[in-house]
């Protein structure tokens, strides 16, 4: 037993393929490629590195599981590690500039995604489920299987946050492949086809209120993603069709009104034209439509534009 001990480590050692990288990291197939070889290697050997983890265990050999454990754990979180430079290289679940574009005349969601309509869209989420599928499935779920459940010391596996990441890829994507309530992937969905879609320039903010709190899991950090952006676009349409409201305002006060009794600057003057009845009734009518868009969107305080018309508001409000 105590000869087992000790040559066991070495042999798997020396089994150890360590290769090194010789594209660059940007090219995604070299990776994907690499990347196929060791999960197959590594599912090859998988079981039996397991049982001889297991048999160290049970008698007793700690240091000798400790240091074959540290081994997996090394070459399992190169294989993540690899995996994730794909994910970030993908993009999944980008956000396009077009949303910058958006002004209001059809879901937000189709610039987001940068895609012609409701067709276009569900077609762009299956395209990105597969694809998060196929990464999960056929590459992470080895390595974190492998090492998922043993106990270690200092928490091995389980500390480690790339592990973890994939790991709740891993479960999530399954959860949704077997309807379980809840999944995140669901979630991501619901909320890019579905609530995005009812998402107007009158509603958006109360309909995405300032978000609070951040999340580890891929798909709810997407969802953040997208949720922040759209909301950002909104909230700067609305202070842009405010302002625009706004010059509309003050031209027709310069036009109609300014200079004239009793918005001249001597109104105790008799010698100055008053404002003729009905452009008072047309601004004041105009003025009263766009009073409560103002107040509801200064109240909020994030109309950083706002506070230059500010002095102007209160002085016809007085």
């Amino acid at each position: 037993l105590e000869r087992l001990g000790m040559s066991m480590p070495a042999l798997v050692s020396q089994a150890r393929r360590v290769e090194r990288i010789t594209r660059p990291a940007s090219d995604v197939q070299a990776l994907q490629d690499i990347l196929s070889g060791e999960v197959a290697e590594l599912k090859r050997v998988g079981g039996t590195l397991r049982q001889i983890l297991d048999q160290y265990e049970r008698v007793g050999l700690k240091p000798q599981h400790s240091e074959m454990y540290r081994q997996l754990q090394d070459d399992t979180r190169e294989i993540l590690r690899r995996l994730d430079l794909i994910l970030d290289k993908e993009d999944l679940y980008r956000v396009s500039a077009k949303l910058q574009a958006w002004r209001g005349q059809r879901p937000p969601s189709f610039d987001a995604f940068d895609v012609d309509d409701a067709e276009g869209l569900n077609q762009y989420l299956k395209a990105q489920r597969t694809r998060i599928r196929t990464l999960a499935r056929d590459y992470a779920k080895t390595p974190v299987t492998m090492l998922d459940g043993i106990i270690a010391p200092g928490g091995g596996a389980a500390t480690d946050p790339l592990f973890n990441k994939w790991r709740a890829i891993v479960a999530e994507v399954e959860h949704f492949e077997s309807m379980t309530p809840g999944n995140s992937v669901k979630e991501l969905e619901s909320f890019i086809d579905t609530t995005l879609a009812t998402v107007t320039p009158e509603n958006c903010q109360e309909r995405l209120p300032r978000r609070t709190g951040d999340s580890r899991d891929f798909f709810l950090q997407s969802r953040a993603r997208a949720y922040d952006a759209v909301r950002k676009r909104c909230s700067q349409f609305v202070e842009e069709r405010l302002l625009d409201s706004y010059d509309r305002l003050a031209q027709r006060f310069n036009k109609t009104l300014a200079g004239r009794f009793p918005f001249s600057r001597n109104p105790a003057s008799l010698d100055e034209e008053e404002a003729n009845p009905r452009d008072v009734r047309a601004f004041f009518a105009e003025y009263d439509q766009f009073l409560p868009r103002y107040d509801a969107l200064v109240g909020r305080e994030e109309a950083p534009g706002l506070p230059v018309m500010a002095a102007a508001m209160r002085g016809l409000s007085s």
